[in-house]
């Protein structure tokens, strides 16, 4: 959530919108990607920017749902949304139209939400009424084997093999050779001829 704030911080400014955020301190971690997942939750605060009044505040909070999932949310007090139209805003290219403000812009924003998160094996759900804002929740599995992280880090890549520059710094050998070199025979000694 903090890492959502940070990145849209500069957004909400602009707005004059306030960012809150608020999680248990009990939370047990997500079994989720969380690059993805930060996708997804910068899609919906910035789809709360777009649609709230100046001077409100969005607040994006965390806690511990019903069968081993975690409810994310994020909620605004903006225009709202007309219960007729709530089940299109998350199909991709759809226009809806908010009271009291333009369409909502075509895009791919609140589809892609839906996509990620039902990717992770959970669900999307909109609460929203006319003149008093809206709530969409995102349903996402805690993780069964908890880890110290919050969130499931992204598997690593494996690591590269040192290069072979990495020896340019290395203490020299006794020998004077540098490591890695391989050492260069030694001619033999040339006889001399000649009378005596």
């Amino acid at each position: 959530l903090e890492v959502t704030i940070q990145v849209l911080a500069d957004l909400a400014r602009g707005a004059y919108l306030a960012l809150l955020s608020g999680a248990c301190e009990s939370m047990p971690p997500l079994d989720a990607d969380a690059r993805r997942l930060k996708q997804a939750l910068c899609n919906l605060v910035s789809n709360a920017i777009k649609f709230s009044p100046p001077g409100g505040e969005i607040l994006l909070s965390a806690t511990q749902g019903p069968d081993g999932m975690a409810a994310l949310t994020v909620t605004d007090r903006g225009r709202g949304i007309p219960k007729e139209d709530q089940d299109r805003v998350f199909r991709a290219f759809e226009r809806v139209r908010r009271p009291g403000g333009p369409d909502h812009g075509a895009g791919l924003g609140l589809s892609l939400v839906r996509r990620i998160v039902e990717m992770h094996g959970g669900n999307v759900s909109i609460d929203s009424r006319v003149g008093q804002g809206t709530t969409v929740t995102c349903l996402v599995p805690l993780a069964k084997d908890p880890a110290p992280c919050a969130w499931r880090a992204l598997r690593p890549r494996s690591p590269r093999r040192p290069c072979s520059s990495s020896t340019r710094n290395a203490a020299p050998r006794r020998d004077g050779r540098a490591h890695g070199s391989r050492a260069r025979p030694t001619p033999p000694p040339r006889s001399r001829s000649g009378s005596a």
